[in-house]
């Protein structure tokens, strides 16, 4: 009980974040409080996260999630890796390394403003991150999942990890890949901030670091992810094997375009539009590859699938795929009469052109 009421608490505390993050463009004053409640929500996840590994390595049976995916038979570092084997447990790690990052970002800001505006709309990604979260709520007890099960009964031991995922690389492919996953929604904040100030290229150099750290880590989590499923299920190559896995790697197509088209807007001023609308499509491909990992819209065809169809979790991840694809394109459209004109490339044998011949291959690929 007390690690659901905690959630409830941590859910308040990052819907006041957002709140005040969002009011303090009227009254910069309120920048603090919302920053408060946005540490106070890293705390709270942190401890809360701690004390969910804590009823995993304590072997609370009692508790749904450690019953479904832990036992005494598993090794230390396996039952660490129960953390998030199952939904439950992803979305609260998810939340909790989007916190960490989004500390990072206030950290680098020079001035209030520039956070102010950013962290509203990264506040109401977390907030999202943690309503999922309680939907699924990893702090269940066994007799509220199944009917038939008394009040206060203790299981004696758990039903254990899927065999597939009792391998090392469970241990590091998918903390790698959430951090990517974090990631991903920085530059999304960055350029919702850029439009709203209407700053077309003060974003820039924020942007190009955190999208090359987002592409890294994503990129790093794929391919270890890829390299698990080569070893474990001998399927016989890398990237022809499982469509969650696939949908994972079109964001980090994007956020590869991404790298290239703002290093050129930096030098000529080219692709103004093209940036705000990859930084989008960026975070929306995130929310649509874990669509289709946790909806259960895959169940017949992913070994990654960790849902039934129709649930509500499948409602829940379209309406956070509606949302942030309304709130920016919404934004980007209003802003659309007020964007400089582009910049041509001046020559078909410049280096830029031919950076982006091979830039739209990259686009087709993502698009296949």
């Amino acid at each position: 009980m007390f690690g659901q009421i905690a959630l409830y608490v941590d859910l308040l505390l990052a819907a006041l974040s957002a709140v005040f993050y969002f009011a303090s463009w009227k009254n910069e004053k309120l920048v603090r409080t919302g920053k408060f409640f946005f540490l106070a929500t890293s705390v709270l996840t942190l401890f809360l996260s701690s004390y969910f590994l804590y009823l995993i390595l304590a072997h609370k049976f009692e508790y749904t999630y450690v019953w479904s995916y832990s036992s005494k038979e598993l090794s230390p570092l396996l039952l660490v890796s129960t953390f998030w084997a199952g939904q439950e447990g992803s979305f609260l790690l998810w939340s909790l390394f989007s916190l960490f990052i989004g500390i990072a970002l206030i950290v680098s800001f020079d001035d209030e403003e520039k956070e102010k505006y950013a962290l509203a709309f990264y506040s109401l990604a977390v907030l999202v991150f943690l309503i999922l979260t309680i939907l699924k709520n990893p702090f269940s007890y066994v007799w509220q999942s199944f009917e038939n099960v008394k009040e206060g009964f203790i299981p004696s031991n758990g039903r254990g990890l899927n065999p597939l995922l009792e391998n090392v690389w469970n241990i590091i492919h998918p903390p790698i890949l959430f951090i990517g996953y974090s990631l991903m929604a920085v530059p999304f904040v960055l350029a919702a901030r850029a439009l709203v100030l209407k700053k077309w290229s003060e974003w820039l150099n924020e942007a190009i670091v955190w999208n090359a750290l987002a592409a890294f880590f994503l990129g790093l989590g794929i391919g270890l992810g890829g390299y698990w499923s080569y070893e474990t299920l001998g399927w016989g190559g890398f990237w022809g094997w499982d469509p969650v896995e696939n949908s994972s790697f079109i964001p980090w197509l994007v956020s590869l375009i991404l790298a290239h088209t703002l290093l050129i807007q930096k030098k000529t001023g080219a692709f103004v539009k093209t940036n705000f609308a990859l930084a989008f499509l960026g975070f929306i491909f995130v929310l649509y590859a874990t669509f289709l990992t946790r909806s259960g819209v895959l169940n017949d065809f992913s070994v990654h699938s960790f849902s039934e169809s129709g649930s509500f979790i499948y409602i829940a991840l379209l309406l956070a795929m509606a949302l942030f694809a309304l709130l920016s394109f919404a934004l980007f459209f209003v802003r659309i009469k007020d964007f400089p004109k582009a910049t041509p490339i001046a020559s078909y044998l410049s280096k830029e052109f031919w950076i982006s011949v091979g830039l739209i291959a990259l686009s087709l690929i993502g698009l296949i």
